[in-house]
């Protein structure tokens, strides 16, 4: 009898193990993790932590998807990771640079979730000691801000590089950060700011406006001649958009008149306070667009007054 009741009591003992593992799948939790032994360990310490993410979330908004993403990496950036974790930063920086390059991909990507005219607005506010009715956009610009800068005074071109190309999807508003990186040690640096001022220039669809911006870069920047080329080649064409009536209507030509005294007392103004490569740039640009030597103020005046009765003195 004792026997039987000892292989009973086996039998439920086995009986009972098998459904345990039944109802388990057959896996047995980590008692010092209490997670599964599959890597779940990893993917937990590769989250950013709550209160990480919870600041990032209260300065922009949520969007999901890539960017969503970035962003949450944002309070987290660790310089010991690879490029291949972010497959749009192509190269080979050392681990400060890295850094340096994410925080303005970072920045940028979420200051691209706010509409541009509520950044300025937010900004005007600040200007002028006014509420900010969003701040959170103000601190998106300023974020970048600070990034942008960051990445344009690294000791790399190639963040150098990162920099203006960030400048550039902030158009016309960038061209005083830009403008400077015009004068990069490094080539291609100073080429891609060139081209990028010559793009930001070329947004401005008012040519009045267009011509007294790259007048005003001309004045005051004279360290690389292909810079200098681009920003007087930009005066030429816009001064020639506006020298002339666009119609017989009345008035236009009392505003032609107007746009020839402004761009020959802006050109004479280069040349009469200018440094040698600045003066020599307005010179060449007053013989493109008014197809005369430059002599002095007073002459460039009768020319504006009456291009084609207008006789040069003799020299």
């Amino acid at each position: 009898m004792k026997k039987a009741i000892a292989v009973v009591a086996a039998a439920v003992v086995v009986v009972c193990g098998v459904c345990f593992m039944v109802l388990t799948g057959g896996e047995q939790k980590d008692p010092d993790t209490e997670r599964s032994p599959k890597g779940s360990r990893l993917l937990a310490e590769a989250k950013p932590s709550a209160a990480a993410a919870a600041s990032v979330q209260e300065t922009a908004p949520s969007n999901g998807g890539k960017k969503q993403r970035k962003r949450r990496f944002k309070a987290n950036l660790n310089p010991e990771w690879t490029l291949d974790d972010f497959d749009d930063v192509e190269h080979p920086y050392s681990p400060e640079d890295k850094r340096t390059a994410l925080e303005l991909q970072v920045s940028l990507d979420a200051l691209d979730e706010f509409d541009e005219d509520d950044v300025k607005a937010a900004e005007r506010a600040k200007a002028r000691g006014r509420r900010v009715a969003n701040p959170a956009a103000l601190q998106a610009k300023e974020r970048f801000s600070a990034a942008a800068a960051k990445a344009a005074a690294s000791s790399n071109p190639a963040v150098r590089k990162e920099a203006i190309d960030a400048y550039s999807w902030r158009g016309g508003e960038s061209l005083p950060e830009l403008t400077p990186m015009m004068a990069d040690s490094d080539g291609e640096v100073a080429e891609a700011a060139i081209d990028a001022v010559e793009s930001a220039l070329e947004e401005q669809e008012n040519p009045n406006l267009r011509f007294e911006a790259a007048a005003a870069y001309v004045s005051t920047f004279s360290a690389n001649e292909d810079a200098l080329d681009m920003l007087s080649g930009t005066m030429v064409s816009s001064a020639l958009e506006i020298i002339e009536p666009d119609d017989e209507s009345f008035g236009a030509g009392q505003k032609a008149l107007d746009n020839r005294n402004m761009v020959v007392d802006t050109l004479a103004s280069i040349i009469e306070n200018g440094n040698g490569k600045s003066v020599d740039t307005a010179k060449e640009a007053y013989g493109d667009i008014t197809s005369e030597e430059w002599v002095s103020r007073e002459e460039a005046q009768k020319w504006a007054q009456d291009p084609d009765s207008y006789e040069a003195p003799e020299m």
